[in-house]
């Protein structure tokens, strides 16, 4: 037979072994006003993590645009017909001649550009896959050894077919940078022809100042090839 006294003494026991709501309630918001605290430090990591690979993927599709230089008596990749207008110019020329093999080296991930998913690159890659704006002395006319080390050869791009035409004085040179941009308005990955790269950051008006090293000599002509469109 059940004792009723032996079942309520052990139900009280049992309730106050366990939480109430209230200290629930507590746990609970200490949980997530801890949350918080850490979530700006780990979006902030991410996004650095996110630049540095920028830096890091601009600094070996530049080296591939070196070899290729070298290749091509000190000229970088331009087009195969001689003009460009867009990124997917010089791009064509690199996978082309294998001097890069994965085409979504190009893409940025998280941009508003397409990764490219085809099978033949080398003549159907587009603006829109390509993450990058190349630089180039003008529309027929590609780097040469004349250009400047600290001129840029490839940076992440600007904004979402955006070109570029920049003019180089002693303090440098500002372009703004859209919210297309792969970074936002954070700034841009960028490498020069010095080989060097590093993430420039853009002012609080969000533009990249400065892009180019104001060593340059003042006139020096040089345009972007966007990517995105």
């Amino acid at each position: 037979m059940i004792n009723n006294r032996l079942v309520i003494r052990t139900a009280r026991k049992l309730l106050r072994g366990g939480f109430t709501l209230v200290e629930l309630l507590v746990v609970i918001g200490i949980i997530a006003i801890l949350a918080g605290v850490a979530l700006g430090p780990i979006t902030s990591g991410i996004k650095k993590a996110q630049q540095s690979s920028g830096v890091q993927t601009s600094r070996t599709i530049a080296l591939s645009e070196f070899t290729y230089s070298n290749d091509n008596n000190q000229t970088w990749p331009l087009s195969s017909s001689g003009s460009a207008s867009t990124a997917a110019d010089p791009v064509k020329v690199l996978l082309a001649g294998n001097y890069i093999s994965d085409p979504s080296i190009f893409y940025i991930g998280g941009s508003k550009e397409t990764k490219y998913t085809g099978t033949t690159a080398s003549t159907s890659i587009t603006q829109q896959n390509i993450s990058f704006d190349f630089w180039a002395q003008s529309s027929t006319q590609a780097y040469n050894a004349n250009v400047p080390d600290q001129a840029p050869v490839i940076t992440s791009s600007f904004g979402t077919g955006v070109q570029v035409t920049p003019s180089i004085g002693a303090s440098g040179y500002s372009a703004p940078v859209q919210a297309s941009n792969p970074y936002g308005t954070a700034g841009i990955a960028v490498c020069y022809k010095s080989n060097s790269a590093k993430f420039v950051q853009a002012a609080t008006s969000g533009n990249v100042a400065p892009i180019i090293d104001p060593t340059i000599p003042s006139g020096t002509s040089l345009i972007t090839l966007p990517g995105g469109g």
